[in-house]
């Protein structure tokens, strides 16, 4: 500009002054555009940095707002939980006290049944030893064969309360929980002969023949004096329901690991209602004899008990008018 002016070229001073005007406008424009921009991104930074703190308190409040569902849900589950296990326990507590509960009416039951058995059975035959006493003591005038009647009768009624007597307390005892167990190894044959000779006088007032078949020596595992009231019983049941002069066979043999006993009679034999009903324990259950024998079927019943206590099997057969077979089993030695 200077040099131009100096050498008078005002042409070129006006070009040089409008370049000039020109270049000073657009780096005025440029700094307010740079500045303008700054500007803006401050403003756009300052917005995000505001977003992105508001995004930052909003998902610390949402982790927060997730820890405390879960420990909710957590809190509920465990409620929950326990909530389950105590409607298990008080079913399993219900479930016990109902079979409690039929477990006392069933002891109810039985002990009322067995009181009506005893009051009937007992009382029966006593005061059938009281008049019939009183009968031979206040009447001197008997003839021979009317006393005879009447001791016989006497020794029967005398017979049957013995035996409901000895059947009531080993079944009583049975009831008890302190009742000694005690297995061991035993002959059976010999068992089966003591028993056989202790009853043979019931055998022989009605003429009948029991038999017993043994081809070897058997040896079973059991409680000697449960082994004998089994025995004891099921032959004296034989002898009841048997016609005189018939036969009672019994017959033991080894079957495998076990030995098998057969108690077989050829008397009156049962119908399908009375073996469907032979181990329940009734108020009163007359089955009297082939010779009017008494009695409650209480003996059949601790038969079952104590074979099934000495690991042993029943089986029942019966033909109504032909007889009846009783199979019992024990593990062999």
């Amino acid at each position: 500009f200077e040099y131009y002016h100096s050498i008078g070229e005002y042409d070129e001073i006006d070009r040089v002054w409008t370049s000039y005007q020109s270049l000073t406008d657009s780096l005025l424009l440029i700094e307010r555009d740079n500045k303008k921009y700054v500007v803006d991104w401050y403003e756009e930074r300052i917005q995000k940095d505001t977003e992105i703190a508001e995004f930052t308190d909003q998902l610390g409040k949402q982790k927060v707002q997730i820890i405390i569902l879960i420990i909710t849900v957590v809190f509920v589950l465990v409620i929950l939980i326990l909530f389950l296990s105590n409607i298990q326990k008080v079913r399993k507590i219900n479930l016990e006290l109902k079979d409690q509960k039929k477990e006392l009416e069933k002891l109810n039951q039985t002990k009322s049944k067995l009181f009506s058995i005893v009051a009937h059975d007992f009382i029966s035959p006593l005061s059938n030893v009281y008049s019939f006493s009183r009968l031979l003591v206040e009447d001197h005038k008997i003839n021979p064969e009317d006393q005879k009647m009447i001791v016989q009768e006497l020794n029967q009624s005398v017979e049957n309360t013995i035996g409901l007597t000895k059947n009531l307390l080993t079944w009583a005892r049975s009831q008890m929980d302190g009742e000694i167990f005690n297995p061991l190894n035993v002959e059976i044959g010999q068992l089966m002969k003591y028993v056989v000779q202790s009853i043979s006088s019931q055998a022989k007032s009605k003429s009948i023949e029991i038999k017993v078949d043994q081809s070897e020596p058997l040896m079973v595992y059991g409680d000697p004096a449960h082994l004998e009231v089994i025995f004891r019983n099921l032959i004296a049941n034989a002898i009841k329901f048997s016609h005189p002069e018939q036969s009672i066979d019994i017959g033991m043999k080894k079957v495998g690991d076990r030995v098998e006993i057969k108690f077989e009679d050829h008397g009156v034999g049962m119908s399908d209602e009375v073996l469907n009903s032979l181990f329940e324990l009734k108020e009163y259950h007359d089955t009297r004899g082939t010779a009017g024998e008494k009695g409650t079927g209480l003996g059949l019943i601790i038969c079952k008990e104590f074979v099934e206590k000495n690991f042993g099997n029943m089986e029942i057969s019966s033909v109504q008018g032909e007889g009846t077979i009783f199979n019992i089993s024990f593990p062999a030695v």
